[in-house]
């Protein structure tokens, strides 16, 4: 077979594997049919240490599985594993329905060595930092029957790595031990660069470069223009802008951008401070209100009339002769800020920002829906038969696409 022959075989194998893999998920084979796999068991995914709540969802293979061996034994069976939620299922290997943890033996059948319990969720060892996981099976163990087969992960740190894959390092009678080494149990180390924001324990950069350009939000008076300014002189640099006629106000200073990452809301959040001086309130938390009907005037700030200790107040109503509400002016005067939620949908595109909220006309929060915050899916492409796994990963080209010509191409 010819080299431009061999990559097209090797590339319609990924496609196979992918579509079967989407198409049967959450189904399982048994007896030659594939029926839907009912014995899932809701699991929490997560633990706190202490200091940092660890999430393991990262983790879940959505469509595949991860494969694990003994390295250090040639005859060991192959172990496949899923965390959080049972096996999808695997071209080839008939592991037995609701299995989270499956042993291929070289002779016989795929045997169920751990499953999805209510006590399958993450537990946080104090003494050795690493996260453990066990998963208790219902079927016996062949070396001692009055036992079930058990299987117990280990997630311990290393940074630098994808998100890493389990080996297995040890059997005690019934019980499998895997270790897995992967960033995702790592604390959590935030890296911004401009308007990239890259997250260690995804090994992944958000860059949100591609959403900048001036922006209207949808029924309201605000303006946006992310990573960058708005280009209105009455915006005074600000990347969040309130108008108001001809006139604008700032809820943000472009150059006072921060960037956060909250994995359990799966949200980039984009802050910006330093904007124009908020709102006067009251030392107990009330909005002034301007303009205010006082006696025979009209207020338009805080003022010392009719107070004989000469201090601030202001009317917290419209109309002061009507309602006698007021308060005394806050000394303190905050600048207004603004928060924009980015969250992940892969079918909206760019998408827009709309308006969530407003407090007391000193903050705002924007939720912007788009494609741009999505990380990549995973794609299998990996096919196993009869104890080898071919890895196709290793032709896939990172800069363009393989290109084919027959040989009467010139």
């Amino acid at each position: 077979m010819d080299t431009s022959k061999f990559l097209l075989t090797c590339a319609l194998l990924c496609t196979v594997t992918e579509v079967l893999s989407n198409v049967l998920d959450d189904y399982t084979k048994t007896d030659g049919a594939y029926s839907v796999n009912t014995a899932a068991v809701e699991v929490r995914c997560s633990v706190w240490t202490g200091k940092d709540l660890i999430d393991l969802r990262p983790l879940i293979h959505t469509t595949g599985s991860y494969l694990a061996t003994d390295k250090d034994n040639e005859n060991s069976p192959d172990f496949y594993i899923n965390i959080c939620q049972p096996l999808n299922p695997i071209p080839g290997v008939l592991c037995p329905p609701g299995a989270a943890v499956c042993m291929n033996p070289d002779k016989g059948q795929p045997i169920d060595i751990g499953r999805i319990t209510s006590q399958s969720t993450p537990e946080y060892n104090s003494n050795t930092g690493n996260v453990e996981m066990v998963f208790q099976s219902t079927t016996p163990c062949s070396q001692n029957t009055s036992l079930n087969y058990t299987s117990k992960v280990i997630f311990s740190c290393q940074s630098g790595t994808d998100l890493g894959t389990p080996q297995m390092i040890r059997q005690q009678q019934c019980l499998y031990v895997f270790e897995w080494a992967t960033p995702v149990v790592c604390p959590e180390i935030l890296t911004t660069s401009g308007c990239s924001l890259h997250v260690s324990q995804l090994q992944y950069t958000f860059n949100l470069t591609s959403l900048s350009g001036l922006v209207q939000v949808p029924a309201s008076s605000y303006k946006i223009n992310v990573c960058d300014s708005i280009p209105d002189s009455a915006c005074n640099n600000s990347a969040v802008c309130q108008m108001d006629g001809a006139s604008g106000v700032s809820f943000g200073h472009s150059k006072a951008m921060s960037l956060d990452y909250k994995r359990q809301d799966q949200t980039v959040i984009m802050t910006y401070a330093g904007g124009d001086p908020c709102p006067p309130v009251t030392d107990k938390g009330d909005m002034c209100v301007f303009p205010s009907q006082y006696l025979k005037k009209t207020l338009t700030e805080c003022t010392t009339e009719g107070m004989t200790e000469q201090r601030l107040w202001c009317p917290i109503t419209s109309d002061w002769n009507k309602d006698h509400q007021w308060g005394n002016c806050a000394t303190e005067s905050t600048k207004r800020q603004s928060t924009i939620l980015f969250t992940c949908n892969r079918t909206a595109g760019r998408g827009s920002p709309e308006l969530l909220s407003e407090t007391k006309g000193c903050s705002s929060t924007f939720r912007w829906i788009t494609s741009a915050v999505c990380t990549p899916k995973k794609m299998e492409c990996q096919l196993v038969s009869l104890h080898k796994t071919y890895d196709l990963r290793t032709l896939s080209s990172l800069t363009e696409p393989w290109k084919f010509s027959s040989g009467t191409d010139q």
